[in-house]
């Protein structure tokens, strides 16, 4: 999911008129989120003391755009609490606060230019209390005095009471993963891996259209095939949530998501989470060495198959060696059959 820190003043570009290097703007928040499709999954934590009303209306209607979770962590002043009314959900950390006060500027002129400034100040006023009450659905008039205060600051648990955040929001819950959803998802991905992986070894003999003429009394190697595929697929999946348990619970959060969101393995997550690492700092990092991820990819499928032995699933093979299988599927993939056939014979005969 993309993050995005929108921590400084809001001012419409980055100049040197008002001297600050770390502006936010409208143009700013396209070009963070320029990588993701309209619609998409974003958080944005918020650390902004204001500034421009029209840049932060044009701002929200930007964030409104995605499916945002806005995060205020330190405070959501002014024209930045208004940013934060475009998300679909809106957390805020201990400590944190809204600012909310009557907008204000600077004018020069004789009366009528002064009167014109007042009135847009005016109009600004009531945007503002319309963005308010829709998110928060309290009372015209109770939004019109707390913004009648010099500043209104609204600390987290007020503001979770009052409407302007839907929750208090609890890092330590980051990367936590729904496993009940995961389990759900298992058995779908399983049948998905086993289908594709039976068809690229049996790229002749399509599942669920398998020639079922005995073979003259002797083994039905296609439902062999096809139990052998099923016992090693399922054990991978299941090593694969073994393992983003594990990581969920150490310091590996990230690969552990990556695991879910891309339904890759231990080692691809790695890899990706390595490259990103060398992408950022410009240099290798590795996180595991080749023997370590081997080691735990050894273990996480012995327990997952000991898992499939006590959940009553019938397994093919478990007490085979990887590699006196894998003989027979190297020479399915080589295209010799028979040679095949006659090595999955014997395994049989022999009790493997």
């Amino acid at each position: 999911m993309k993050q995005i820190f929108i921590s400084g003043p809001i001012y419409p570009k980055q100049n040197d008129f008002w001297g600050f290097s770390d502006d936010w703007n409208l143009d700013k928040l396209r070009n963070q989120l320029s990588d993701v499709e309209p619609g998409g999954e974003i958080k944005v934590f918020v650390n902004s003391p204001g500034g421009v009303v029209m840049e932060g209306f044009a701002m929200k209607t930007e964030l409104e755009k995605y499916n945002a979770t806005v995060v205020i962590q330190g405070m959501a002043g002014s024209i930045s609490s208004i940013i934060s009314m475009g998300g679909k959900r809106i957390e805020i950390a201990k400590g944190s606060a809204f600012m909310l006060h009557n907008p204000s500027g600077i004018r020069a002129g004789n009366q009528d230019e002064m009167q014109a400034g007042a009135d847009v100040l005016g109009q600004m006023r009531e945007k503002l209390l319309d963005a308010y009450e829709e998110r928060t659905g309290l009372e015209r008039e109770t939004l019109e005095g707390m913004l009648n205060n010099p500043d209104r600051w609204v600390f987290d648990t007020e503001a979770e009471s009052l409407g302007f955040a839907d929750a208090i929001y609890e890092p330590e819950k980051e990367f936590m993963i729904d496993f009940e959803k995961e389990r759900n998802l298992f058995g779908e991905k399983a049948v998905a891996l086993f289908t594709d992986e039976y068809n690229r070894r049996n790229p002749t003999d399509q599942y669920n259209n398998v020639d079922q003429t005995p073979n003259n009394g002797g083994p039905d190697m296609a439902e062999l095939n096809k139990e052998e595929i099923r016992a090693e697929v399922l054990q991978e999946e299941k090593a694969r949530i073994s393992a983003i348990k594990e990581m969920a619970h150490s310091s590996q959060g990230e690969l552990a998501m990556d695991m879910i969101t891309e339904g890759v393995s231990t080692e691809e997550a790695t890899l990706k989470f390595n490259a990103d690492l060398k992408a950022k700092l410009d240099e290798p990092k590795a996180e595991y060495t080749a023997d370590d991820i081997e080691n735990a990819k050894k273990e996480a499928r012995e327990e997952a198959l000991a898992q499939l032995e006590e959940d009553n699933v019938p397994v093919v093979n478990s007490e085979t060696p990887v590699d006196e299988w894998s003989q027979v599927s190297q020479l399915k993939a080589e295209g010799k059959n028979l040679e095949a056939d006659q090595l999955a014979e014997k395994l049989i005969k022999e009790g493997k």
